[in-house]
């Protein structure tokens, strides 16, 4: 992925306890919803990824909270953020 393909804007649809299977193509740009463009026009109270860390994010954390989600082996991209294990 080398651009924002989805968004998810709002509460969990998924009942708690669900196993949902995500997949993805790896070499992520964690980039775009750090853009102060799409910051100001979502203004999201965190941003949350599900990922594996394999990708380019921004070198200076945004002002809103960050939750890297990561697979068992995955390792956050940035020093900032924090951190969850998928299990």
């Amino acid at each position: 992925d080398v651009f924002l393909e989805k968004g998810f804007m709002g509460r969990a649809a998924v009942p708690s306890g669900a196993v949902v299977n995500v997949s993805g193509r790896g070499s992520t740009s964690f980039k775009p919803p750090f853009e102060k463009e799409f910051l100001a026009k979502h203004k999201p109270d965190v941003v949350t990824y599900f990922t594996d860390g394999q990708g380019t994010a921004p070198v200076i954390a945004p002002r809103v909270p960050v939750i890297w989600c990561l697979t068992p082996s995955g390792k956050k991209p940035v020093a900032w953020g924090s951190e969850v294990r998928m299990q």
